[in-house]
């Protein structure tokens, strides 16, 4: 195991939460071979370095809160981040509703007060199709039209 490496991937993994398969990119690109990874992985996790139940919980919640990303947008990136689907669904149980749900609320809200367009009809549609585009399910959509009561 090369020490250099490590270290170089401890700091890399310090400087905020990262996924397995993100480190081992990384690892990958600064010349360490795939029989190695293996072992400098299993010291990474043992050390508290990677922690990819960690990284999925703190990346749902940083991209409910600053980007406002719904639940399909959010699962697609952690798709590609390869995380398990299993890890995925704890995550979103310990993650507080309410804040996805006021995200939303707060979304279409300013989203509605952006639009200048004749009626009430057009509004209401964009508001759905950017909701859409930040990864919201249309029921929650919905629901949150019913909630705000911007019909």
């Amino acid at each position: 195991m090369d020490l250099s490496v490590v270290s170089k991937l401890q700091s890399f993994c310090s400087y905020r939460d990262r996924s397995s398969f993100e480190t081992r990119r990384k690892a990958l690109s600064i010349g360490m071979n795939s029989e190695d990874w293996i072992e400098i992985e299993s010291h990474l996790f043992s050390e508290g370095f990677l922690n990819d139940q960690r990284f999925t919980e703190n990346f749902i919640r940083s991209k409910i809160k600053h980007n406002s990303w719904g639940r399909l947008k959010i699962e697609q990136a952690l798709s590609l981040h390869k995380i398990d689907k299993e890890i995925v669904s704890q995550a979103w149980s310990i993650i507080d509703s309410t804040l996805y749900e006021q995200t939303l609320r707060l979304l279409l809200a300013n989203k509605w007060s952006l639009l200048n367009t004749k009626t009430s009809f057009d509004r209401k549609q964009s508001c759905i199709r950017f909701a859409l585009s930040k990864g919201f399910d249309l029921d929650e959509i919905l629901s949150a039209f019913k909630q705000l009561k911007l019909e």
